[in-house]
């Protein structure tokens, strides 16, 4: 074989910009087969364009899909080897309209040499990855570029077999596992045994282990994370590896709110495969956090919800009815509707201005301390009995509960709704609108854009706090909100 007539590549620093058209390599060798049709590829920055002798199109493998390829040897034949490339698309054929990610294998038979076909994969996995494609110094490859692979990306995954219905685990082997192994990332992978397992690992992570890390992922619901935001905050060098380091939920719990809302600011539809698609395809963009403190002494990172009232009993109290998934809320939503509980107490609210803007915890009265106006940080105090006060980060708590219309995962506010002194009609009616977020027009909700929050419950009365999905305990509480304090990762629009 005459290797300068197999492949021949403009001679382009890929490791720069260039056009998307500009080719990098292509064949007319007649050495390559897909479909058992030999076939003639073009290669650039967004696509590879497979044809037949004659040039008529045979398949296009769109980069912008592309998670992966790699090159596998004929176990019979020396000089024969396959080109894998992995592809996640949106079904043109369905008639649903479901705009799931389907798998698509694209195989390329090839006579010829293997550093030649390992080029081409080099190439294809920059691509995929969005990495530089950077030529080696020295080719070994005669008449073409030769390009060096693309760095492997390093994945923490902690798996949660308890999470939601017991689905973690199989959502890790059935599509998570094939999917990350395809995108060429090396993953360590930990199955969590007991409660805060995940929070304990990352806490005591050595710093140059986590730093080298590309992303920390968490199979199961929102909970799993937690733990591991929590075990982050928690170390000496908590900023550095929460602007560094992703935090990536990958959907195998009950709820799994954080996963829907970046797959909503996505552009994406909500399940497993489009979620994983979007780890892998994405990049990391800032993610607000906030710190919740309470008069027991205890604090907290949260990034979701805080519940107090009607939306925090749902969700706690419906707990023990775990087995039945996401449709333990709606029958739990039945129960305390009949029961129609209020709570009084106080909240107290630092409604976002340009002058609080800068508002952080250090300006924070700390909970044992009155509240106290400044010429920027004015309170608004409310002093009633409460059906619901509910504090939201993000445009969903839930897979399907658009809790939040308007919010973005890094506005730099919370969302606060409150509604107060209504009766059962009121509120089912509330509730008959939650789900598609059209509760925000319900004349009873009011809507509060606020830097920070504090709730002080009559201490006499039971409630319930509801903090991303956890209980905490139910005594005064305060939280103020961390303007992108963390990354997680997601597509750009």
């Amino acid at each position: 074989m005459d290797s300068d007539k197999l492949l021949n590549s403009n001679n382009i620093d890929c490791s720069i910009d260039m056009d998307s058209n500009s080719i990098i390599l292509e064949d007319y060798s007649n050495n390559i087969t897909y479909n058992k049709s030999t076939c003639h590829l073009k290669l650039t920055r967004q696509c590879l364009n497979i044809s037949d002798k004659d040039d008529k199109p045979l398949a296009i493998v769109e980069f912008i899909d592309t998670i992966g390829a790699k090159c596998v040897a004929d176990k019979k034949d020396s000089n024969k080897f396959f080109i894998s490339i992995y592809t996640y698309v949106i079904s043109p054929a369905c008639c649903c309209g479901s705009k799931e990610r389907v798998r698509r294998e694209i195989t390329l038979v090839c006579n010829m040499k293997g550093n030649i076909c390992e080029n081409v994969v080099n190439i294809i996995n920059a691509f995929a990855s969005q990495q530089p494609l950077i030529a080696k110094t020295e080719s070994n490859i005669e008449g073409m570029v030769e390009y060096e692979p693309p760095r492997q990306r390093k994945v923490l995954v902690f798996v949660n077999p308890h999470s939601g219905q017991g689905t973690a685990d199989k959502v890790w082997k059935q599509h998570a596992k094939r999917m990350i192994t395809e995108a060429n990332i090396d993953v360590e992978v930990i199955t969590t045994t007991h409660a805060n397992h995940a929070m304990e690992h990352v806490t005591a992570l050595d710093r140059e282990s986590i730093l080298q890390l590309d992303g920390i992922a968490t199979v199961g619901g929102d909970g799993i994370l937690a733990e591991v935001v929590n075990g982050i905050r928690a170390r000496d060098d908590s900023a550095e590896i929460f602007d560094k380091i992703p935090m990536i939920p990958i959907p195998g719990g009950t709820s799994n709110g954080l996963v829907k809302s970046i797959l909503y600011e996505s552009g994406e539809e909500y399940c497993v495969v489009n979620s994983l698609y979007v780890i892998l395809k994405g990049s990391p963009s800032p993610i607000d956090m906030s710190l919740v403190t309470t008069a027991t002494g205890k604090s907290y990172y949260a990034f979701l919800i805080m519940g107090w009232g009607l939306i925090g009993d749902i969700d706690i109290l419906s707990e023990t009815m775990r087995w039945m998934g996401e449709p333990r809320l709606y029958a739990a939503a039945v129960y305390f509707l009949v029961k129609n509980r209020k709570y009084t107490g106080k909240l107290s609210l630092l409604v976002a201005t340009e002058d609080n803007a800068s508002f952080s915890p250090s300006d924070m009265a700390t909970i044992d301390q009155p509240l106290v106006d400044t010429d920027k940080h004015k309170w608004t105090v409310i002093d009633d009995k409460f059906v619901m006060v509910l504090v939201v980060q993000t445009t969903h708590c839930s897979s399907s509960v658009y809790s939040g219309p308007g919010i973005t995962l890094d506005d730099g506010v919370f969302t606060i709704y409150v509604l107060r002194g209504v009766g059962r009609a009121s509120e089912a009616s509330f509730l008959l609108d939650f789900d598609s977020g059209d509760f925000i027009n319900h004349p009873d909700i009011e809507t509060y854009k606020t830097r920070a929050y504090r709730m002080e419950p009559i201490e006499s009365e039971k409630g319930i706090y509801s903090l991303d999905g956890e209980s905490i305990d139910y005594t005064n509480c305060q939280g103020v909100v961390l303007p992108s304090h963390a990354k997680i990762i997601k597509l750009k629009k």
